[in-house]
């Protein structure tokens, strides 16, 4: 969590459950049949997944998580930075004796598009001066995870696995070219 004044202050509450590919998917792309080395391989795929999820390169959630996003000030339209939003779980605000409250849900709406989303309230309630004053409480994920996802995810998976050293006689790049050119497909905005 990293907070500059004037910024909304973000924090996952909810992973996600699940993983876009399986441990076993990616085995069998990489052509490997026993389960000595299904730690290494695991730990490449979680980490291809978190440079990619939510605040990561791609800039989107894949698999449903839910988000804390908190703010010091509302104004009737508050942008939301984790897409796609998928439903408002909670508003939550410091009242003026700097007491913690939920609004009620019914005052608020969610509206959302390709690369953007916000929550609307005509009756924000007031509360006390603090960065965090008011918490929006969503989950966001994709509808469902899209091939060229899983196979760049794989892609990737690969290259480390096949190029465990950081630095080798090849040139070689973080993400291969194809996974990059699959992510481009479904980027939100710029990352990276």
């Amino acid at each position: 969590m990293n907070y500059r004044p004037g910024a909304h202050i973000l924090t996952r509450a909810v992973a996600p459950a699940s993983s876009p590919v399986s441990l076993s998917d990616v085995k069998e792309h990489l052509r490997v049949t026993s389960s000595s080395e299904d730690a290494v391989i695991q730990a490449y795929i979680d980490a291809a997944v978190e440079s990619l999820d939510a605040e990561g390169e791609l800039g989107r959630a894949i698999i449903e998580q839910t988000w804390d996003e908190s703010f010091r000030t509302a104004s009737r339209d508050i942008r939301l930075s984790i897409l796609p939003p998928k439903a408002l779980v909670s508003v939550k605000y410091y009242d003026r004796d700097n007491v913690q409250q939920t609004a009620t849900l019914g005052d608020f709406t969610l509206f959302s598009g390709d690369g953007w989303a916000f929550v609307r309230s005509d009756d924000w309630p007031g509360a006390y001066d603090r960065p965090d004053a008011y918490t929006v409480r969503y989950t966001a994920g994709m509808a469902y995870v899209p091939a060229t996802l899983t196979h760049a995810i794989k892609l990737m998976v690969g290259n480390w696995y096949e190029n465990r050293a950081d630095a080798s006689e090849a040139k070689l790049s973080e993400i291969p070219r194809a996974a990059t050119h699959l992510l481009n497909l479904l980027r939100t905005g710029w990352y990276g």
